[in-house]
């Protein structure tokens, strides 16, 4: 998805949605299967053709592999411009149920600076609120631009017709 307006979620703005995490195919790579990627455009590295028309990886939320059937939630951040390589993998202390959701609220700031708030809850009541910022894990590449668009996808899911999903996306 792109976003509306000026085309790119600018400093300032909040990108909120909620995720619902299902139990996902395995890889065999050990690579995350399912998440959630914010992309921007470099002024001076063309996109890169995986990420559609905009740009390259700012950070993700992933869920990935962690042993045979087992999961855990990882955060990759991107200092740099480097594509499927982030340069802090920061692991999460989630515990991975199938059908958690997890409420994000993502908060641009300027100059590379971000916000994520996560909110997890399972089927079996709330979970602890977190919140990760740019002062710990230090700033992403994109320290001109916002995020011009967001890629979710999942691999197949081990529970038929459950993917990745998500509901209630809003701009702030």
């Amino acid at each position: 998805m792109s976003f509306t307006g000026d085309g790119q979620l600018d400093p300032g703005q909040t990108y909120t949605t909620t995720l619902v995490f299902h139990a996902p195919g395995h890889s065999t790579t050990g690579s995350p299967t399912q998440g959630i990627q914010f992309i921007a455009q470099s002024p001076t590295v063309p996109p890169n053709p995986n990420y559609g028309p905009f740009g390259h990886q700012v950070f993700g939320l992933y869920l990935g592999q962690n042993g045979p059937k087992k999961y855990q939630f990882l955060l990759g951040i991107h200092n740099t411009l480097s594509d499927e390589n982030a340069d802090k993998w920061v692991t999460l202390p989630i515990n991975f149920v199938s059908g958690i959701t997890i409420k994000l609220e993502y908060i641009v700031g300027s100059a590379g600076a971000w916000q994520l708030k996560l909110f997890p809850s399972t089927v079996n009541g709330a979970g602890n609120a977190m919140v990760l910022t740019s002062s710990e894990y230090g700033p992403t590449w994109n320290t001109t631009t916002g995020v011009d668009g967001i890629q979710i996808f999942t691999s197949q899911s081990e529970e038929t017709g459950h993917p990745l999903c998500w509901t209630s996306m809003s701009v702030k």
